[in-house]
């Protein structure tokens, strides 16, 4: 494997993490709300 390809991976598996981050992000967002919108 060369240094291009372990790069390629590294910014694939960031973009992945980054996604990830923000589907969590709008689950809790989405949750808060509702929560919210219960309370009262």
């Amino acid at each position: 494997m060369s240094k291009e390809d372990a790069k390629k991976m590294l910014e694939a598996l960031e973009q992945k993490e980054k996604e990830l981050q923000e589907k969590l992000q709008k689950k809790k967002v989405k949750g808060q709300r509702v929560k919210i919108l219960k309370d009262w």
